[in-house]
């Protein structure tokens, strides 16, 4: 049977030395008596890995942690501590006690629970059967971090020191005045506290999560988009791609200023200039991709990623001439001047030049001789009008 918590093998894993099992068979009854208490306490089965047979059926050859690591991965631990459960050197404080407060202490849920109630509990529920020894007390208490808190199943009386039986409730001599089937109540009772408390917390870690996980992603996310866009840029700039888009952008620049200058000397069709710049703009991802794919090698142009490229020994400068520092310099020099002179120096010029005309008189084709002054009198207008123009003399 599974846990009720699907990272667990086991709810409840019992741990005893096989002597106080051996002789009159205790642990089997406790075991047998919480099992019953459980379906009568708890609404949903409690798995409970409790073995009767000597060293879990391990030989000496056995890894023992690996075996038991899978059987360990439980919920609660139940030590049976009795006089001799205390022994550092035996089988079950080694490889189960101490195994178990390792395990916790590294696993999701800790060592500590926090009840409903706000007290906190230990994921260890000692089962004291025997009053132990000031030596035995303090080397146990020293492992939990705290003082032995347990259910007691023990008979006391003058002299006697011994597990708490069923048959033992009806004896009156009892000095510890407890009963074992309220004993048995106890230890389920704290156990389903326990177990609520588990899943009650592994309910609100998952809700509280969510958020934090949904962020996480998010940001991974994020993060290796960052990682891939400056890997992408560091190798754009190893092959100077920036640079080649930096002197194709000042040339086409300077390509359609002339054009505009030329145009304005001569008649060129508007369709032509159109032509031009959609030419210019469809070539800027092209240059960008030869800019990226290839580069000038001793033998010509080769891949920039092949194994030429890497042994070629030309420089950067070399290897892209057109994107060598002078040339960049050079380009945007020229086109911050050129940007100027239409900004500030045209202009003024434009507007200080005076256009000389020469107004000729008009011929008349008229055959009346009568009519022929008028063509001197209409330029003489036009002179008169153009006179009043500044940029005219």
């Amino acid at each position: 049977m599974a846990s009720i918590h699907p990272s667990y093998e086991y709810d409840i894993f019992i741990s005893y030395r096989q002597n106080d099992n051996k002789r009159d068979g205790w642990v089997t009854e406790f075991v047998s008596a919480l099992k019953a208490e459980l379906e009568a306490t708890v609404k949903n089965p409690v798995s409970i890995y409790f073995d009767e047979n000597p060293h879990d059926g391990l030989l000496e050859t056995h890894q023992v942690n690996q075996s038991l690591a899978k059987k360990l991965r439980c919920l609660i631990f139940i030590p049976i501590v009795s006089q001799t459960y205390c022994d550092t050197n035996g089988y079950a404080w080694q490889h189960e006690f101490l195994a178990f407060i390792k395990m916790a202490e590294a696993d999701e849920i800790g060592m500590s629970i926090t009840l409903a109630n706000g007290n906190v509990a230990g994921r260890v529920l000692p089962i004291q059967i025997h009053d132990l020894d000031a030596e035995d007390r303090q080397v146990i208490e020293k492992e939990l971090r705290g003082p032995l808190r347990s259910i007691p199943f023990i008979y006391k009386s003058a002299g006697v020191n011994r597990p708490l039986r069923i048959k033992d409730s009806d004896l009156g001599d009892n000095q510890n005045k407890t009963n074992y089937l309220n004993q048995i109540n106890k230890v389920a009772n704290a156990l389903k506290e326990i177990g609520t408390a588990i899943l009650r917390n592994k309910k609100e870690s998952e809700e509280t999560r969510k958020p934090q996980v949904a962020q996480q992603e998010e940001g991974d996310f994020t993060s290796t988009q960052e990682r891939n866009v400056a890997r992408w840029w560091s190798e754009a700039k190893r092959r100077n791609v920036p640079r080649a888009a930096i002197a194709y952008i000042a040339v086409a620049w300077l390509m359609l200023q002339a054009a505009e200058s030329i145009s304005r000397l001569i008649s060129i069709p508007k369709l032509l200039l159109l032509v031009m710049t959609v030419l210019i703009f469809v070539g800027f991802p092209v240059a960008l991709i030869l800019a990226w794919k290839f580069e000038r090698g001793p033998t010509g142009f080769i891949p920039t990623d092949s194994k030429a490229a890497r042994e070629s020994p030309f420089r950067p400068s070399q290897k892209k001439p057109f994107s060598s520092n002078a040339t960049i310099i050079a380009l945007l020099v020229f086109v911050t001047v050129i940007s100027i002179s239409q900004r500030y120096w045209l202009p003024i010029l434009s507007v200080n030049d005076k256009i000389s005309i020469a107004i000729i008189p008009f011929q008349s084709n008229s055959f009346d001789e009568n009519q022929k002054h008028y063509g001197v009198g209409l330029a003489s207008e036009v002179r008169t009008a153009l006179s009043q123009t500044k940029r005219f003399e």
